[in-house]
């Protein structure tokens, strides 16, 4: 049984050779059009159970944090110095968006402005105050 199957395909893809291409070619292409739908969701929690007491717990670290990403800047030197940095550093920050748009390569704030379009059709997140929502030192 199996081998007549076989020979079946074998000679198929042998004499007809053009119909199998075509037949590739459009579901190549079929396939090329529904991957332009593919959407990757890379938070955890689409995958936990939504009941159990550590996810609400999780969930509530996520809305108080604002979030598991973070930037972290650590500096080294004299508590005077420190002070003084920190007081300049922060409002550089806090105006990141403003430094892109007035003192930033062309890459840079093309890439700024694709994000922009990106959070108008709703392909991403967008955050109230910028890039980020609050700084702390």
């Amino acid at each position: 049984m199996v081998t007549r199957l076989l020979r079946a395909v074998g000679h198929f893809a042998a004499y007809h050779t053009r119909v199998l291409f075509g037949a590739i070619i459009l579901i190549t292409i079929f396939f090329g059009i529904l991957s332009t739908r593919i959407r990757l969701n890379m938070n955890m929690n689409n995958l936990l159970p939504e009941d159990e007491p550590i996810v609400k717990e999780y969930n509530l670290i996520l809305e108080e944090f604002e979030g598991t990403s973070n930037i972290i800047i650590v500096a080294q030197g004299e508590p005077d110095d420190l002070i003084a940095y920190m007081e300049y550093i922060v409002p550089l920050i806090r105006d990141f968006d403003t430094w892109i748009e007035n003192e930033s390569s062309d890459y840079v704030r093309k890439f700024h402005e694709d994000v922009k379009k990106n959070v108008e059709k709703g392909l991403s997140e967008s955050k109230a105050d910028g890039y980020f929502r609050r700084v702390d030192y």
